[in-house]
């Protein structure tokens, strides 16, 4: 089955064997679009209901704004306790040259 943006096309396998693959997939693709979109068809239905059909970009606004809204409170810099560095203790320098009597060597 292929998905597209004006119309779906499913290929149906012929189960006796006597049908052309090839041609019926030309058929198929070559045929006008007769049918309507998934929102199309709720719109149809609630209308037949006698009710309104809802709005299909009002769920999408509300998501994408509750979206920016915990982004915005992800982005906000929250106060953080500061904790010392630790400390190593420092140890004297080694000693670069003997400071005992000199031997003269």
């Amino acid at each position: 089955m292929t998905r597209g943006r004006q119309a779906n096309y499913a290929l149906v396998v012929d189960s006796t064997g006597t049908t052309d693959p090839a041609e019926r997939l030309t058929e198929i693709i070559t045929r006008p679009a007769a049918a309507h979109s998934a929102l199309a068809a709720q719109a149809q239905l609630h209308r037949a209901a006698g009710l309104e059909p809802p709005d299909p970009t009002a769920a999408t606004r509300t998501a994408l704004a509750q979206l920016r809204h915990d982004d915005d409170q992800q982005l906000t810099p929250q106060p953080t306790p500061m904790k010392p560095l630790p400390t190593r203790p420092v140890a004297p320098p080694p000693p670069t040259r003997s400071s005992g009597p000199s031997l003269g060597l």
